[in-house]
Parts: structure tokens; C-alpha cells; sequence
């Protein structure tokens, strides 16, 4: 029984576009459809039972082709991704009361796209993941955090890539998304990953700011960049959100026991005080035993010839 399909529509004639010769309502055990197409695809050249579709992959260069998309889908689950698109297109809103994951850019295609997808015209109440490759832009951030404000989803597993952004707007989007059990992200740019990111991730009774604690359930946290918080001030955090602190206040399953960091700034480790750092890797051994990861690796420097001989 017919339940996966992948086809493209590759026409860029605008006098000849290309018909679809397939109408697929009649196929209700179709779960999982991709799509590839050129610059001329119109909503009525396919025909899907969108109401059973689970997964739909779409790779295109036209964002009224999405918008199209959305118009019609109701998904279990999808999966969304582009290529390139036309950010000049105004898109209308668009409730999705199903939608469970979604995947804007993919490691197949890692340019910035976040610019050209009309994600904040999203509403999505029962998003669970969401994969995102941003622009390198720091506008961006604030209105993927209206949209999730907007949706109220329970969203426990969020990527984050090619992220520049204010360690405020993190700390804004991170509060709408108390749910979140996983969380990747990158930065670039003159990003920085900050005390006050460190600070919003501690339990309230030990903040040292306005903000109120980020991610009560998180259990996971994966990221690469540059870092500049004090060394033994992450070590506390993790104490305090993994149980070893606080007289053991945080039930197990909201523990937080995997931070992973690889910095993109060794000289973050040579410019702190030797004793600080003895007693920040001594506190990492001691938090393994007691059941939370923290690995923190560094990426080699490399060096050129020409800085070599100078």
C-alpha cells in the first residue's frame, strides 16, 4: 500500500507552467510526501489528503508556494524545508492545531533561510519540535519568540542554528518555553554565551537578576560558540538545577544532567586564574559522579603559515 512519495516540479517557464498528473486524495494511507519545486508551482496542480498526511518535506524557491501549503494542510506531523524563497511575499496567518514538528533548513541545506520563511504567520498549539538554521540576524529571534508566545505549544525539543542574538532575547524565548526537555544552539557572530544566561538557568531563590528561571524541566543542553561566563558560576548553576544543591529539591525528571559546550574561544580557559580552573575541572569530575555531565571541549586553533613565521 502506497504511503511515501518524492517527486520535483522543476518548470521555470511562466507561460508553461507545470500540471501535476497525480491526484493522490484517493491514497488515505499516504503519510509521507516531498515535494521539490521550480519557481511556477500553483496549490491546484496537486491533489493530497492533507487531513492523514503525517510528514511533508518541501523544498522550493517561491514563499507563496508555502503559504499555499499551509492554506490547505492539516498534519499530524511535518516536516518543512527550503532551499531559497522571496521574503517580499506578504503571508497570511495560519493556524496549524496539529502540527508537531517542524524543520526549517536541514543539514542538506544549511543556508540562512529563516529571513524567507513566513513562520511567524505560524500558530502552532501542539508543536513538540522544532529545527531551525537562522539568518545571522538579531531581529529574528524576537519574532520566533511572539510566535511561540502566540502558539502556547508544548514544545520539548528546540535547534537553534547560526544564532546572533542578545543574551536578553535568548533568555525572553527561553521563558515562553517552560516544556523544553532538550535544547541545541549555536551562536555567531559577536554572540556570546554570558553570565546572564548562566544566572536566568538558576532556580529563582539564587538569581541575581529580574529574570525568572528559565526551563524548569530542561534536561538536556547542547552548544557551540564563544563563552565568557565565570567559570565557577556555571558549576553552581548545575549544582542548583541538578539536585546537588538546595537540599535536593528538584525531583529527577526535571534534573538537569547533560550540558554540552564546545567553545570556539580556547582563550576563554588561558586568561582565567590557574586556581579557578583547577577547581572548575575538580568540580566537573565531581558532578559526573553524582550523575550530571558537563563536557566542555575546545576547538583547536589553527594557525597559518604566515603566522607561524611571524
Amino acid at each position: 500500500m502506497l504511503n511515501c512519495i518524492s517527486f520535483g516540479i522543476n518548470s521555470h517557464n511562466a507561460s508553461n507552467p507545470i500540471i501535476v498528473p497525480w491526484t493522490f486524495n484517493t491514497e488515505s494511507s499516504l503519510r509521507s510526501l516531498t515535494l521539490g519545486q521550480g519557481s511556477n508551482w500553483r496549490r491546484q496542480d496537486i491533489g493530497v489528503e492533507w487531513s492523514t498526511l503525517e510528514t511533508f518535506v518541501f523544498v522550493g524557491d517561491e514563499a507563496v508556494g508555502l503559504t499555499f501549503m499551509l492554506e490547505m494542510i492539516n498534519l499530524r506531523s511535518a516536516l518543512v524545508s527550503f532551499e531559497q524563497s522571496d521574503d517580499s511575499v506578504e503571508n497570511p496567518f495560519v493556524r496549524l492545531p496539529t502540527l508537531r514538528n517542524l524543520v526549517i533548513g536541514d543539514d542538506d541545506h544549511p543556508e540562512p533561510i529563516f529571513g524567507i520563511c513566513p513562520i511567524t504567520s505560524l500558530e502552532t498549539p501542539a508543536l513538540q519540535c522544532l529545527h531551525i538554521h537562522l539568518e545571522p540576524d538579531s531581529t529574528h529571534l524576537p519574532l520566533l519568540t511572539t510566535m511561540l508566545l502566540r502558539s502556547q505549544c508544548p514544545l520539548v525539543d528546540l535547534v537553534l542554528n547560526d544564532l546572533n542574538a542578545s543574551m536578553g532575547n535568548l533568555v525572553e524565548l527561553l521563558q515562553v518555553v517552560p516544556s523544553l526537555r532538550t535544547f541545541s544552539f549555536n551562536l555567531v557572530g559577536e554572540s556570546v554565551l554570558t553570565d546572564e544566561f548562566v544566572d536566568a538557568m538558576n532556580p529563582p531563590e539564587v538569581q541575581t537578576s529580574t529574570h525568572g528561571r528559565c526551563l524548569p524541566h530542561i534536561s538536556k543542553i547542547t552548544y557551540t560558540g564563544r563563552i565568557s561566563f565565570k567559570p565557577l558560576q556555571i558549576i553552581d548553576m548545575l549544582k542548583s538545577r541538578s539536585g546537588t544543591s538546595l537540599n535536593d529539591q528538584i525531583p529527577a525528571d526535571k534534573q538537569l544532567k547533560d550540558f554540552t559546550i564546545l567553545c570556539k574561544n580556547p582563550d576563554w580557559a588561558s586568561a582565567a586564574k590557574p586556581n579557578i580552573m583547577r577547581r572548575f575541572y575538580q568540580e566537573i569530575w565531581a558532578l559526573k559522579s553524582l550523575g550530571t555531565t558537563f563536557d566542555i571541549t575546545y576547538e583547536e586553533v589553527v594557525t597559518s603559515e604566515s603566522d607561524r613565521e611571524s
